[in-house]
């Protein structure tokens, strides 16, 4: 249902929903009434809202301008029909007369006015049949008979066959200068399609786009060739790689993809890959609305924010730049935060990674950029014959083994265990704008995937996300699951300070519930996590932390590390070091912290400052900061301190 919206003008045009009920104020002021003053459905059982639809004329020709109702799901439908009725607008302009349009019948009830809808079917862009409606005619011999539409007529429309859009558009005997002079608008409601879920298919329906970085598998088959793409259409066993960070591909299905509340798990789709046992290479996922009815993904798009996008080491809007170094030769990468470094050839692999000009035309033959939301998984190269890089906790694709149900069933992203068909599914409620705010979407029609790490895995070769396929997720009503979480992000292989900040949030559904309390548990006597997740250690040895909501304590994570506190240098006291003023409103200093490094937490663990080089009575400005508790990490080599201050 387009719809065409002025803001300077406040003028409209196509398609809008009421639920205003005036059917006595005559005029332009009350144009979004229906004469019925409320819905095909009485207001008693719900029947609030309703179509309305104003149909404006070219300014030059001042002929009318067809309006539609477009089926984002490509395909032809069978449609029955649907309940019309006049807006108050038309209904007493037409009765009465107004400064613009003749009172219908004229003055002696006599003259053969009519006020007509047209509708016609169109597919594969021809015409099928028309459908007239008369919503007023005065053209019979007996005045009698004469009528102005003020209830809800049925409109049959099965004549038209299967279409994959309905046009409209109107005529009226009351013509001027300027055209029509009768208000062309109308009111619908419960438009019947015909629904038959044997004409979909779960699975990929078109690739739009393959734009892929540098990678050991780009310019070979089966991975990496524009004709890859074909293989993960129609089935989960394709073939597709998306190269190092930023490689993307944009897909469909053949039809929109609901948001449906009914859903296991609440996921919305499931998207396959081929990661191995300690061996993720996560891709973020993005979703559009066709919101402008074009059938291309130009709108907006939104990022479903997975688990680690709430990580303080996470980066919006990341930039890496690659140049063809000409040959099978490492490729260089030069990032917007001032790091450089190469997607590494190796021999197995042995043609350039870099896209080839002849294959992908679209991308530049020197260097390219590419952009996205980026997370910094751990990668675990500490021995290099098995290299890891442990799996997210949710919502990346390319993450999560196979199951052994159906692949229609999806897996439940909040638990480890693999319970349904495995593969990674997504709920369009993860979705957030550039901003981080969560947004509701009732359907969405685009998928993006782009390959969010940058980092090599040594003889694996670099972080590539790969795909192949993907499929919708069908409802299951009355079901019950565990949507709770609790997410550690990742320590360090080695932690060498006594004190160390640690991340974690509490998830319901995949969103952050800051309010939850989380209950820390360690493995040794001589390591504690306080209620600000800061970790204390006396001595060196191995940990295992323990995190467990207070609320429900079988939900419960974990996470290990070891900790190698050097001999012989003592620790920054937090006698020493103090932050002022505290309470604070605009500004703080940190006492005896000169040539140091500063960093700032929120009680979540996320961190909202950092300063590698703080000098002493430097101000750091908090205005910006919401109010509550923070702490202050103060580190200079091996030594650490933490204090805290309240953000009025």
């Amino acid at each position: 249902f387009p719809n065409d919206y002025d803001s300077t003008w406040g003028a409209w045009n196509n398609w809008a929903y009421s639920n205003m009920g005036d059917d006595t104020t005559a005029g332009w002021m009350n144009q979004f009434s229906a004469i019925t003053a409320e819905g095909y459905d009485p207001l008693a059982s719900g029947g609030k809202n309703y179509g309305l639809a104003f149909v404006s004329a070219d300014f030059i020709s001042t002929h009318l301008i067809p309006i539609s109702i477009d089926f984002l799901d490509w395909k032809a439908h069978e449609v029955k029909g649907f309940y019309v009725t006049n807006t108050t607008f038309a209904a007493l302009s037409m009765e009465q007369g107004d400064q613009v349009s003749k009172k219908f019948g004229g003055d002696t009830g006599d003259d053969p006015d009519y006020f007509k809808l047209m509708i016609w079917g169109m597919l594969d862009g021809q015409p099928t049949d028309t459908v007239d409606f008369f919503l007023a005619d005065y053209r019979f011999p007996d005045n009698a008979n004469d009528y102005i539409v003020k209830s809800w007529e049925w409109v049959n429309l099965e004549s038209l066959g299967e279409v994959d859009k309905l046009m409209f558009s109107m005529e009226s005997s009351d013509i001027g200068m300027f055209g029509i002079n009768t208000p062309t608008y109308f009111c619908i409601d419960n438009l019947t399609v015909v629904y038959d879920p044997s004409a979909y298919s779960e699975y990929i329906a078109d690739v739009i786009e393959y734009t892929p970085a540098p990678g050991q598998q780009i310019n070979a088959a089966p991975w990496g060739l524009p004709a890859s793409v074909q293989s993960i259409i129609g089935g989960i066993d394709g073939s597709l790689s998306l190269g190092a960070f930023g490689g993307y591909t944009t897909f469909r299905f053949d039809h929109a993809v609901e948001n449906h509340p009914d859903n296991p798990f609440g996921v919305d789709f499931s998207i396959f890959g081929n990661p191995m046992e300690d061996a993720s290479e996560p891709g973020q996922v993005y979703v559009m609305e066709d919101e402008n009815w074009n059938g291309l993904p130009d709108d907006t798009w939104y990022l479903l924010a997975g688990s680690d996008y709430w990580f303080s080491n996470s980066v919006t809007n990341y930039e890496v730049t690659y140049s063809n170094p000409g040959s099978h030769d490492d490729v260089p990468w030069t990032d917007n935060l001032g790091n450089s470094g190469y997607i590494f050839a190796n021999s197995i692999h042995e043609q350039p990674y870099y896209p080839d000009a002849d294959s992908f035309p679209s991308i530049s033959p020197d260097q390219y950029m590419l952009q996205g939301e980026m997370i910094c998984g751990a990668i675990d190269s500490s021995s290099p014959a098995f290299v890891k890089s442990p799996q997210r906790a949710f919502g990346y694709a390319d993450n999560r083994l196979r199951g052994g149900a159906f692949h229609t069933f999806p897996d439940n992203p909040y638990t480890i265990e693999l319970e349904g068909s495995g593969g990674d599914a997504f709920d369009i409620s993860w979705a957030v704008d550039s901003n981080g705010n969560f947004v509701e979407l009732g359907s969405i029609h685009f998928i993006k995937v782009q390959t969010g790490m940058m980092g090599d895995a040594g003889w694996l070769g670099e972080i590539s996300t790969e795909i192949t396929g993907a499929v919708d997720v069908s409802p299951e009503p009355g079901t019950n699951y565990d949507l709770d979480m609790i997410v550690i992000r990742d320590l360090p292989i080695v932690i060498d300070t006594a004190h160390f900040q640690i991340e974690a949030f509490v998830f319901h559904a995949g969103h952050p519930q800051p309010e939850a309390e989380i209950l820390w548990e360690t493995n040794v006597s001589w390591a504690s996590i306080d209620e600000n997740n800061l970790l204390t250690v006396s001595q060196s040895g191995e940990l295992l932390i323990t995190a467990s909501m207070v609320s429900d304590p079988d939900i419960i994570a974990s996470a290990s590390t070891t900790i190698e506190l050097p001999a012989g240098i003592p620790e920054f006291t937090n006698s020493q070091i103090h932050a002022f003023p505290n309470p604070a409103n605009t500004h703080i200093t940190i006492a005896g912290a000169a040539n140091t490094k500063v960093e700032i937490f929120d009680v979540s663990g996320m961190k909202v400052f950092e300063s590698e080089r703080y000098s002493n009575n430097e101000l750091i400005n908090v205005e910006a900061f919401p109010r509550g508790l923070y702490l202050v990490r103060i580190s200079q080599q091996h030594q650490s301190a933490t204090v805290k201050f309240i953000k009025q």
